[in-house]
C-alpha cells in the first residue's frame, strides 16, 4: 500500500491531514506507535529531539495538539500497517 493511500483511508474525515501542520499524519503514526508509557509531553519531546531535530529548535508540540491530530485518525491505520 503507497503511503498516499493508507493516508486517505486512516483519517476520520477528508478534511484532515490537508494543512501543514506541526504534527503531520506519518510522524504521528511513527510517534504512537514509538510511545513507551512516560508522559505525553517527555515523549513528545524527545521524538522531536531524536527524529526532527532541526525542528526541536523552531517549535515545540504540545500535549493538546498531539491529542487533537490522534483525533482524526481511525485506529484502521495501525490495522493497515500491520497488513
Amino acid at each position: 500500500m503507497r503511503s498516499d493511500e493508507l493516508k486517505e483511508k486512516a483519517k476520520k474525515n477528508e478534511k484532515d491531514f490537508k494543512r501543514n501542520r506541526k504534527i503531520g499524519f506519518f510522524p504521528l503514526v511513527a510517534l504512537i506507535l514509538r510511545m513507551v508509557r512516560k508522559s505525553t509531553q517527555l515523549e513528545l519531546d524527545e521524538f522531536r529531539e531524536m527524529f526532527m531535530p532541526e525542528e526541536a529548535v523552531k517549535t515545540t508540540y504540545t500535549k493538546q495538539s498531539f491529542s487533537e491530530a490522534r483525533q482524526k485518525l481511525l485506529p484502521d491505520a495501525f490495522t493497515l500497517l500491520n497488513d
